[in-house]
């Protein structure tokens, strides 16, 4: 590690090419840094990340569920694990942890051990209002990390409300996730059928597209349900990009009706799995739903809003709704009311005016406001400062 720099780690729990949307997001951070000048590493437990210039990439301990003595266990190695990168390649000036898990607790005694500035990143909103989750280890380990590091960030207003709402009394910053507004960018119109015969995919029927592991949490159940009821008027496919397991489709089912599980069964829904290119799925689809029940601040929308498709998302307070004006540059559904994202489904189906309105205004707020010049600039100063 070189000092005449400044010397970055950044910390996060999974990196490329196993999904993980903070650990895409990390890696993106450490880019920009090192094209800047700074030292910068990514620590993680992938055991062979996918590499990038000018960044140094290191592997420690996996993570492991599994009891609470074995994840005391998983901690201490982590722990052991970053002492000998210490010891090997030299201290950082600043560990920068993504996640806010009970990881936080090694970022944080590890900091106060060494001497190092540390900053822990919560990127979804926490679990300690749950009167369960109070009485686990996890809770103690979680609250170690976030009360003893030198920083306390959110990555949006809802998760710093959600850490205040949970007794964190103590300076709570807050910034926002970046997009790479280049790299996620439209194509011509004419160069979509190209694309969806390239990928596979249906070429004149409306697609709509969903990102992220197929689960509850996601709401799929939500977008089976919006795909069943279009399919009574619309010539429309729904295309699942990410990973997926047979009990997470066991758990959706449990929350549709039988016509909806034959649909959600049917060659309607298109189950791409993970793939290492989903800007070209943004592209090629026409509509973006997002349903989820529980976010920090969603990458994947603002890589559809970025990519010119219109985006219908749940109203989650402090966090979708800061990125979207609803009916300017997307629509905000309460409640996940599926009336409503069948509402504005047809509306954007049928309206190719508003459609192109909605999308001119959505990519231009992402550029604006979440462009990684924006957003990796306050970092900058945050790092410098500590």
């Amino acid at each position: 590690m070189n000092k005449n720099r400044n010397v970055i780690w950044l910390i996060t729990r999974n990196v490329p090419p196993d999904h993980s949307g903070a650990g895409l997001r990390c890696v993106r951070q450490a880019k920009w840094f090192a094209e800047k000048g700074f030292d910068i590493s990514v620590i993680s437990h992938t055991k062979n990340p996918t590499k990038v210039e000018g960044v140094n990439f290191y592997s420690i301990d996996g993570y492991k569920k599994s009891n609470h003595f074995a994840r005391f266990l998983n901690l201490w190695k982590r722990f052991r694990g970053l002492e000998y990168i210490i010891n090997k390649y030299g201290k950082p000036d600043v560990i920068h942890s993504f996640g806010g898990g009970i990881g936080s607790s090694v970022v944080s005694k590890l900091s106060k051990k060494y001497g190092i500035k540390s900053i822990v990143e919560v990127v979804v909103t926490v679990p300690e209002h749950n009167w369960k989750y109070k009485l686990t280890p996890n809770c103690y380990l979680r609250k170690y990390g976030l009360k003893n590091c030198d920083v306390l960030l959110g990555n949006s207003e809802g998760v710093k409300k959600s850490l205040e709402s949970a007794g964190y009394n103590r300076e709570i910053g807050v910034i926002n996730n970046a997009i790479d507004t280049t790299f996620y960018s439209p194509i011509d119109k004419t160069d979509v059928q190209t694309l969806r015969k390239k990928l596979g995919l249906p070429l004149s029927s409306e697609l709509i597209l969903m990102v992220g592991k197929l689960c509850l949490r996601k709401s799929h159940d939500v977008g089976i349900k919006v795909l069943h009821e279009l399919l009574n008027n619309n010539d429309v496919f729904l295309v699942l990009v990410g990973p997926y397991s047979n009990s997470e489709i066991v758990q959706i089912e449990k929350k549709l009706e039988s016509e909806e599980i034959q649909t959600l069964h049917s060659d309607r829904v298109i189950k791409i799995g993970q793939v290492n290119n989903v800007a070209d799925y943004y592209k090629a689809c026409d509509l973006f739903l997002f349903p989820s029940r529980k976010e920090g601040m969603p990458n994947v929308v603002l890589e559809a809003m970025s990519s010119k498709i219109p985006v219908i998302a749940s109203r989650l307070d402090g966090i979708t709704d800061t990125i979207i004006e609803h009916g300017k540059t997307g629509y905000l559904v309460t409640n996940n009311r599926v009336d409503d994202y069948l509402k504005y489904s047809l509306e954007l189906i049928n309206d190719s005016e508003r459609k192109e309105r909605i999308t001119v205004n959505a990519r231009e707020s992402v550029k604006k406001k979440f462009s990684e010049e924006v957003i990796y600039s306050e970092y900058e100063k945050l790092y410098k400062k500590l």
